[in-house]
């Protein structure tokens, strides 16, 4: 019983000192960034990641809104910004307002879903 006990106490330790949930306010960078300064940061035109979002819009989509899911345009523009920049998946997500390990699985889908490289030369 003793050790039932200092189990479930060090079990009540580990969990007060968990990090608080936070969501962070993420922007839309079609609306945020002119066409010039949206062509520095993601390399494509904004009419060229609207045609790119159209292709895999139906694959990015969540039944649920459940957790604060991150939109489909916003996944495709944090993947495109992270190809773009070379950049550390936590400073992606920084920009993105979106966690690093949630701009790992984005990167991963949004290359897995674009496997044909065709899209992005013709854009």
């Amino acid at each position: 019983m003793a050790d039932y006990y200092d189990y479930m106490q060090r079990m009540l330790a580990i969990r007060a000192f968990r990090r608080r949930r936070t969501f962070r306010e993420r922007i839309d960078p079609i609306q945020q960034y002119d066409d010039i300064d949206f062509l520095e940061r993601y390399q494509f035109t904004k009419n060229s990641v609207v045609k790119i979002f159209d292709i895999v819009k139906n694959d990015l989509t969540y039944m649920t809104a459940r957790n604060n899911p991150v939109s489909p345009m916003l996944q495709v523009l944090a993947a495109l910004r992270y190809y773009a920049t070379g950049s550390f998946q936590l400073v992606t997500g920084d920009l993105a307002g979106m966690h690093k390990s949630t701009i790992s699985r984005v990167v991963v889908l949004i290359l897995y879903l674009s496997t044909d490289f065709t899209i992005y030369a013709k854009y």
